[in-house]
């Protein structure tokens, strides 16, 4: 719908205006620093892409958690690998409590995120809905948090992107 169609528009706005630093000059800005924005579409995409080609071909089942599960592992298999790959190379790693712990406060959220998107999926709702709503949603969230948690200074483009996501996420929520 034309609802839906200026909601993905708007979103993929906000996406790349919430993530510019203030320089004052947005011709400028979005000179240097699009490729920010390019690279989370680009990569946001193949991720939202790749659920929706599992839920539609039936490769995971109303969001089956042992798949999930397996996506993680082979996941957390790779990272492995390309640590001692790196290790052998000469680089420096290091892997402290802080690591951990940080790995498992972003992959607890992550697992149940996919899982939660999957169910969803499954349930009948359509793509075109959840996945940009999911993605601006979560953008949102994250402003919030780095204001009230981090006490992050609200710029002029954060200010004009967190309200282009509200609007999209109202428009492709009533497409």
């Amino acid at each position: 719908t034309v609802n839906k169609i200026l909601g993905i528009i708007l979103a993929c706005s906000a996406i790349v205006i919430i993530q510019l630093p203030f320089n004052g000059d947005l011709n400028k800005d979005l000179k240097k620093y699009w490729y920010f924005a390019a690279i989370t579409f680009v990569g946001s995409g193949i991720i939202d892409g790749l659920l929706y080609y599992l839920e539609v071909e039936k490769i995971s089942n109303n969001a089956d958690i042992g798949f999930i599960a397996s996506l993680f592992l082979f996941g957390g298999i790779a990272g492995t690998l390309l640590l001692i790959f790196k290790k052998l190379k000469g680089h420096q790693i290091r892997i402290g409590k802080k690591e951990i712990m940080g790995g498992i406060a972003l992959g607890i959220p992550n697992f149940f995120s996919i899982y939660l998107l999957l169910l969803v999926l499954s349930n009948g709702w359509d793509g075109s809905i959840v996945f940009p709503v999911n993605n601006v949603g979560i953008l949102s969230l994250a402003t919030v948090f780095g204001i009230v948690w981090f006490k992050e200074k609200l710029n002029a483009y954060r200010i004009i992107g967190f309200v282009m996501s509200i609007l999209a996420i109202i428009l492709i929520a009533n497409g």
